[in-house]
């Protein structure tokens, strides 16, 4: 097994050759290394970061990606991608990743010089096999991603950051909010907002790292041990359903299996 000090190594070949990079930075830990690492390599001039400013796209990471691009004194060129005009991507079946990646690669070629090369932050967990969808668009548009080519799991990714004096402590790993709707349920704005909406107020409530999923009426929470136990405590359960309530979750469930 190759150690990240090996994967670094091939990693730095890797991004020189490309010479000129434009990475799809969505806030996320991957994006957020890659970028670094891109810039300590080719140097700023020849990086540049593109979000695409979609609805899907948790708010606080776009308020991120603003933020550390300008602490990189990176470019960062910011773009509506439109998914929720496109019925392909509203419908939420297993094609929606392959329709999400073809509108934000659409919109990065039409910002981004062709001298440069597109890149995303993609890792080796995210490969279950040759036919995820996203894959599809990427070989559509002759984007690479290099940290999955190579191996790299999360883990690799926050040890490597360490190893390069990269600090990116305390960033998560960035999920498109529409896995937030179960497979086969239309994806709406109101259905994103009341996702963003709870769990705006579990964080104020001192829920960490918490995901919420929406099932119609019913809202689902995944968080860790703490909250499970804090959910016993009948004052705390009430104020968080009442929460729930007026964001407009008829029931809230708790799901004990992520714990």
């Amino acid at each position: 097994m190759k150690t990240v000090e090996h994967k670094l190594n091939e990693l730095e070949k890797t991004v020189k050759n490309y010479k000129k990079v434009a990475i799809a930075f969505n806030g996320g830990l991957n994006s957020a290394f890659l970028l670094c690492f891109a810039k300590k390599i080719l140097g700023e001039e020849n990086v540049v970061a593109f979000t695409g400013n979609s609805f899907s796209v948790y708010k606080k990471n776009l308020e991120f990606c603003g933020a550390w691009t300008k602490k990189l004194n990176v470019k960062h060129i910011s773009a509506k991608t439109n998914e929720f005009m496109e019925e392909s991507y509203i419908i939420n079946d297993r094609m929606r990743c392959y329709f999400c990646k073809i509108l934000l690669f659409k919109t990065m070629s039409s910002y981004i010089p062709k001298s440069y090369l597109m890149l995303t932050g993609s890792d080796a967990e995210n490969i279950s096999g040759s036919d995820r969808p996203e894959m599809f668009a990427e070989k559509e548009f002759n984007v690479y991603s290099p940290l999955r080519e190579l191996y790299f799991s999360k883990k690799d990714i926050s040890q490597a950051a360490g190893l390069y004096d990269i600090n990116i402590d305390g960033k998560l790993h960035a999920v498109c909010m529409s896995e937030r709707i179960p497979a086969g349920s239309i994806i709406t704005r109101d259905k994103i907002r009341m996702v963003e909406d709870a769990e705006d107020f579990l964080e104020k409530m001192g829920v960490k790292d918490c995901r919420v999923y929406h099932y119609g009426k019913l809202a689902k929470i995944e968080a860790d041990e703490y909250f499970a136990i804090s959910f016993a405590n009948p004052v705390f359960r009430n104020e968080i359903i009442k929460g729930m309530k007026n964001i407009g979750f008829k029931y809230t469930a708790v799901d004990l299996v992520q714990i």
